[in-house]
């Protein structure tokens, strides 16, 4: 899961966690601007499940950093991983 600690601390890098981690299991449509969630037989609208899935990514990415041995490096990735979960657009 190290990988995780190379995307961007940027939104298209929080984009890059979620999609290395739950791809397969979301779709977003820009026409509904909605999030729909893989339920094994078809798509389902599941923005809530969304939601709480990217807040775990970078509560992950915030757990993985404390393995980062640059201290600077360390506390940038905390510090966007905490505002991360704290913006409005999500």
């Amino acid at each position: 899961m190290d990988f995780l600690l190379n995307f961007h601390l940027t939104d298209a890098g929080n984009g890059e966690t979620f999609v290395a981690l739950y791809g397969n299991q979301y779709l977003f449509a820009k026409e509904e601007t909605s999030w729909f969630r893989w339920k094994g037989v078809r798509w389902r609208e599941d923005n809530e499940k969304a939601k709480e899935d990217m807040v775990k990514s970078f509560r992950l990415r915030n757990e993985l950093s404390l393995r980062v041995q640059d201290l600077e490096r360390r506390k940038a990735i905390q510090r966007w991983t905490t505002s991360s979960e704290s913006k409005k657009k999500r």
